[in-house]
């Protein structure tokens, strides 16, 4: 691209009384250096061909410095050698290497493209290979022993002091590529090398500070694409150990209908309603879904209900339903009547020991296996069950078992569903360690068939003789209920 002279000419007589008032206004303890553009009366003005030399002190404290420079017919080329207090003599505020300034009258009612502080271009219009092409260099350095609190290759900023208006204020600017032929390999808006040389103690390939005081205060926004990260992400850790690591906080999933199959070897992990409750759900490369995790669902106040024991409601017949109980720590496990009755039902048979308030289970001696008391039906719903002398009789058919023993201070436990009839042990439960701390229990469950009427007891025993509530301690709230045994007879 050629400039006639004459236009450059017109063009820095322009300029050169607003960018003396700039500075003399805005930096007037500067020292700055280089060929000076726009400078005050007392110095020549450079002229086409003409040869001088520097330093020469300028008003407001300017001073001007550069070996001799020749400035050539068409004014194309000139050096400058820029140095900020050469003798050293003076405290220096504000050091400029090239100062270049793009403004706006005011009073001007014009519309502008553009106004440029500052344009540069690097062309290469040969056939040779050229190792890096910029538009512009900027490494400062510190070259001597003193210290430089903040070094930067660029301070970049969006400011506005008057009445006017910004509509999109943007500190750098990574424009894209222009193209019209020729080929470009990779494109990058910001490319950053590594910075973690050798005695620096943290380097940052990117540090965004806290962002606040806006409507909407983002760190990072991407409209789209695919973001790529090759090493660890730590949300809340500034020190992940695993690919992802999420510390002091959670994830939340919104709800979502179930998304395509992942490709092989891969899960899609997702938060679907469950009849009402919240599950996460993982869905694999065949389409198979699993939920994951235990159910828990907050009530109208927000407190959450964790699921640790199981409790049982007598019902009529044979469907079984697993429902919610925002009274208390407990799954409700109902058993209601079956639609339209008929076959194909499960009884349902639930026996306990109750004794009245403040009364303890019992005394429970070691040595041999002592028998459980049972000693209330409170529900028989095929009238397969009876209970006397806490034996209890089944009718034939095939059960499933879940059996509770609370144990208080007795020691090491075991316990056991006895045939009478047979005498033979049908199932077997839990080994337990009951403390002195806190109750605890040992559970007998499964599953057992029977040709004919059996008569069966629950049977414990255990290796330290625990006196008044070796079989579990009263709660004084109510009725106390100790052994509870279940059974589901099957169709």
């Amino acid at each position: 691209m050629s400039i006639p002279v004459h236009d450059v000419e017109e063009l820095f007589n322009d300029m050169r009384p607003l960018l003396l008032k700039a500075i003399n206004d805005a930096v007037a303890n500067v020292v700055l250096t280089g060929v000076q553009v726009g400078v005050p009366s007392n110095v020549a003005y450079i002229d086409r061909g003409q040869t001088f030399s520097l330093p020469q002190t300028f008003a407001a404290g300017l001073v001007a410095y550069t070996t001799s420079v020749d400035v050539d017919a068409s004014r194309q080329a000139i050096y400058n050698l820029h140095e900020a207090n050469p003798s050293g003599n003076d405290t220096v505020g504000f050091a400029v290497g090239n100062w270049a300034i793009g403004q706006m009258k005011s009073g001007n009612t014009k519309n502008f493209n553009a106004v440029v502080g500052a344009l540069d271009y690097a062309f290469h219009y040969g056939s040779g290979t050229v190792g890096s092409l910029a538009g512009v260099i900027a490494s400062p350095r510190v070259l001597g022993t003193g210290i430089a609190q903040t070094v930067a290759g660029g301070f970049f900023g969006v400011q506005i002091s008057a009445a006017g208006r910004i509509d999109y204020g943007i500190g750098v600017l990574a424009q894209a590529p222009v193209k019209s032929a020729g080929t470009i390999t990779t494109s990058a808006g910001i490319h950053v090398e590594n910075q973690g040389l050798s005695g620096i103690t943290t380097s940052y390939g990117l540090r965004i500070a806290a962002q606040s005081g806006a409507a909407n205060p983002y760190a990072i926004y991407s409209e789209g694409g695919t973001s790529y990260f090759a090493g660890s992400i730590g949300l809340g850790t500034a020190t992940p150990a695993s690919a992802l690591e999420i510390s002091g906080s959670y994830i939340t999933l919104n709800e979502i209908t179930a998304p395509s199959s992942p490709a092989s070897n891969k899960l899609a992990l997702y938060s679907v309603d469950v009849d009402g409750f919240t599950k996460l759900a993982a869905k694999d490369s065949a389409g198979t879904v699993s939920l994951l995790g235990a159910i828990a669902r907050k009530n109208s106040t927000g407190s959450t209900y964790s699921r640790r024991r199981l409790n049982f409601i007598e019902g009529t017949n044979v469907t079984l339903t697993l429902s919610d109980d925002s009274t208390d720590d407990e799954i409700d496990l109902t058993i209601a009547a079956a639609s339209g009755g008929g076959g194909g039902t499960y009884e349902y048979v639930l026996i306990v020991d109750e004794k009245s308030s403040g009364t303890a289970g019992g005394t429970f001696t070691s040595g041999a296996w002592r028998t459980r008391d049972l000693n209330t039906e409170k529900a028989d719903t095929g009238s397969v069950a009876s209970v006397a002398s806490n034996q209890i009789t089944l009718a034939a058919g095939t059960y499933r078992a879940y059996i509770r023993c609370p144990i208080f201070n007795c020691g090491r436990n075991l316990t056991r569903l006895q045939n009478i009839t047979d005498t033979a042990t049908t199932l077997t439960g839990s080994s337990e360690l009951g403390g002195s701390a806190s109750s605890s229990e040992s559970t007998i469950t499964g599953r057992f068939t029977i040709a004919a009427t059996k008569t069966f007891e629950v049977q414990h025993q255990c290796d330290t003789t625990s006196t008044t509530y070796g079989f579990g301690v009263n709660s004084s709230l109510g009725t106390e209920t100790y052994t509870r045994a279940l059974f589901v007879k099957e169709p």
